[in-house]
């Protein structure tokens, strides 16, 4: 049998449809195996970017996972392995899960509690309802901001597209007043436009090798650091399109005129804006609450594979 306490990620090939009633039978028999019972099942459904592969929606109504097990939690996540797609996904909803099963907590995380007096900077003061500047809480895996948090400092270019060439093309006078608000804007950027299933391949490949050319000591690549930094600023955007989601009329017009201009570039005010209503991303230890330094420092392996938090789990997506 397996010894899995709190779960199992299943690999599996969208490419081979003749093995999938084979899959079904082993899941099944794992599925009624006593110590399998209560547990979180990721399936990574690998592969999906090759012809005639499988996407989640076929893996799910061919596995049927509802009625062929009672596992406690079961996610299916569109993968290719070999690029880093959709691992972090994985490894992040293993995490919620594992949190939620010790806690015997139902799936959905409470209402983080306000916080203190202690950590309110001016910026949550003057953020509208809604953002996630307000109602901070770290119980819950939710950032907290400490009094820390730093003013938004970014280079002085103001164009989008000017300052995404410049940053393909390494220029010196992006180099030169590059931030580590920057990062975040490149990030923000890429999310919008890409979607976070491309964003999170394309910022590791662009950072590391921005780190690489400009040959500066303060910008060793580390690859935890930049999945969690990810991570944030798509937590946070998907805070926004929630908040707006229960806000809007359910309109379609309205939807599909959203959707244009999701794709589009943010400009920097649009940036400058989403950090206003989220100063956590501004926080320089914010990576603190979840990560010990003996992980993050000191652990080889975190600068080059992405390593579980181990103070608290991310922020769940599942929860917006």
């Amino acid at each position: 049998g397996i010894n899995a306490e709190y779960g199992v990620i299943w690999m599996l090939d969208a490419t081979d449809r003749e093995r999938i009633d084979q899959v079904r039978e082993e899941i099944q028999r794992l599925g009624r195996e006593d110590n399998l019972q209560d547990i979180a099942f990721c399936v990574m459904v690998n592969k999906v970017d090759l012809p005639n592969a499988m996407r989640i929606e076929e893996a799910e109504e061919l596995l049927d996972l509802p009625n062929l097990v009672n596992f406690r939690h079961v996610r299916f996540v569109d993968t290719v392995a070999k690029d880093g797609i959709g691992l972090f996904e994985a490894l992040e909803w293993i995490s919620w899960a594992y949190n939620d099963i010790i806690s015997s907590a139902v799936p959905e995380l409470p209402p983080p509690a306000a916080p203190t007096a202690e950590i309110r900077p001016k910026l949550i003061s003057e953020a509208k309802p809604g953002d996630t500047s307000k109602g901070l809480s770290t119980s819950s895996g939710l950032p907290a901001v400490s009094a820390v948090a730093t003013p938004v400092a970014l280079s002085p270019i103001d164009d989008t597209a000017e300052f995404m060439e410049k940053f393909l093309e390494t220029e010196n006078s992006l180099v030169d007043s590059w931030t580590a608000h920057d990062r975040l804007r490149l990030m923000h950027a890429l999310l919008r436009v890409d979607g976070r299933r491309v964003a999170v391949k394309k910022a590791h490949e662009l950072l590391q090798k921005w780190y690489e050319q400009t040959g500066r000591a303060r910008d060793v690549y580390h690859c935890t650091h930049v999945y969690f930094l990810i991570q944030m600023v798509d937590f946070a955007m998907k805070t926004d399109e929630a908040a707006a989601k229960k806000n809007a009329k359910s309109d379609q017009k309205k939807d599909e005129k959203e959707e244009e201009k999701r794709v589009e570039l943010p400009s920097k005010a649009e940036f400058v804006a989403f950090l206003g209503r989220h100063p956590f991303l501004c926080d320089p230890d914010l990576i603190q609450q979840y990560y010990s330094a003996k992980l993050l420092l000191h652990t080889v392996a975190s600068f080059k594979e992405f390593a579980l938090p181990d103070l608290q789990p991310l922020p769940s997506l599942i929860s917006v």
